[in-house]
């Protein structure tokens, strides 16, 4: 059945939640987003393959997923002949007998690029902990992307060469989730979660914020080595520990900057003085990181507009006088975009800056002579929008 983004499905005997019946192919699988739960039926797997068939690709992008494999059990291939016993089907992939006695039919590809993704073997009392594969695949893959994954155990044989995502070992915690190539954590680390890079790998963690953009606490523990490296908009918990060698940083904050000190117009580009950082290469150093949290600034990219002005009349640097806005964006880390304000002065007119003004003739009339203002050897150039301007004594010889 399936209502308001929701769907919960039920394979027959030898076949899929969602997927092949029995050694019949389904073809692609693909999922959005949603909220869906399939479980296999009797020796079939919760999303991919029938009891002993193959499928193309399954490709998950989103959405809370739960999927889980059939029991093992005796089926009957052909009428009347002997029922033959089956493993129980994968949580993602295989079925109870795709991988096992027919490898060359069933060259499925599991593609986990995002979302929330539970996936647990079906009652298999051959298997570990009497379940079988929670994902088992010629090949897991992320396609760029990252996945939360909470599976009992991937097969051994499936090349996770290109998967990137955290795989948490079981639902209950305490539990450990090991990282894999880029993975990203987009949920709060809470002190009976631990997370542990490979070994011998150059992974990496990448911590985006949560929905609203707001940093995600690192409360617990992550482990690794001087390869491993963490970066994102997070903040750190009271009972966070991370591993000394680890390489950690940060993502740009609109606390790094100096708050610029009455700015006043001068003539020149005054854009470095107002977005000076405080630590150019690293953050003040955290408890038990001594070497500091380095500030990545690749990706950032400062806009520039006029707080009253609602034009299209955009800046490119901050140099006459006026209150600019300056917003800094990351499409990585799109909602982590922030913005200040900062206003330059104009600068005192005195009457050195002022050039020679010609001599005009009586009209009876008021007259305003053109004059030029120079200031740090700058001509400038609208001089009613950089200084208030006024004439008197302008009628009579």
């Amino acid at each position: 059945s399936g209502k308001d983004g929701k769907l919960t499905t039920t394979g027959g005997d030898n076949g899929a939640g969602i997927g092949g019946q029995g050694a019949f192919s389904p073809g692609d699988i693909t999922i959005n987003s949603g909220t869906i739960i399939a479980n296999g039926g009797k020796t079939a797997s919760g999303i991919g393959c029938g009891r002993e068939g193959s499928c193309g690709k399954i490709d998950i992008t989103g959405g809370d997923i739960t999927a889980t494999g059939g029991p093992a059990g005796k089926v009957q291939i052909t009428q009347g002949g002997d029922e033959i016993d089956f493993h129980g089907g994968s949580g993602i992939g295989y079925g109870g007998g795709s991988s096992r006695k027919y490898p060359p039919a069933a060259q499925t590809e599991v593609i986990l690029s995002g979302g929330t993704i539970k996936a647990f073997g079906g009652d298999d009392s051959a298997g570990l902990d009497g379940k079988s594969t929670g994902i088992d695949c010629p090949v897991l893959s992320s396609d760029n992307g990252s996945a939360n994954v909470i599976t009992n155990v991937i097969a051994g044989p499936t090349n996770k060469e290109n998967f990137s995502g955290i795989v948490w070992n079981k639902v209950d915690k305490p539990h450990t989730g090991t990282i894999y190539g880029n993975a990203s954590l987009t949920k709060s680390l809470e002190p009976d979660e631990f997370l542990v890079f490979r070994g011998n790998t150059t992974d990496s963690l990448t911590i985006p914020g949560d929905e609203d953009g707001n940093p995600i606490v690192i409360n617990s523990s992550i482990i690794g080595t001087s390869s491993n490296s963490i970066v994102g908009n997070y903040t750190l918990g009271p009972n966070y520990y991370i591993s000394p060698d680890i390489v950690v940083k940060a993502i740009l904050e609109k606390d790094d900057f100096v708050k610029p000190q009455d700015l006043v117009y001068t003539g020149n580009d005054l854009t470095s003085q107002a977005l000076e950082l405080i630590y150019p290469n690293k953050r003040k150093p955290a408890p038990g990181i001594d070497n500091g949290i380095e500030i990545v600034t690749d990706g950032w990219s400062p806009t520039f507009s006029y707080v009253d002005d609602v034009s299209d009349n955009k800046p490119t640097q901050i140099l006459n006088a006026g209150k600019y806005r300056v917003t800094y964006s990351n499409p990585q880390y799109s909602k982590s975009t922030f913005s200040f304000d900062i206003p330059v002065a104009q600068a005192e007119l005195k009457d050195e800056m002022i050039g020679s003004i010609e001599s005009v003739s009586y009209t009876g009339k008021e007259r305003e002579p053109a004059f030029t203002v120079t200031f740090n050897n700058h001509a400038i150039n609208d001089i009613n929008k950089e200084f208030d301007v006024s004439y008197s004594n302008n009628i009579d010889v």
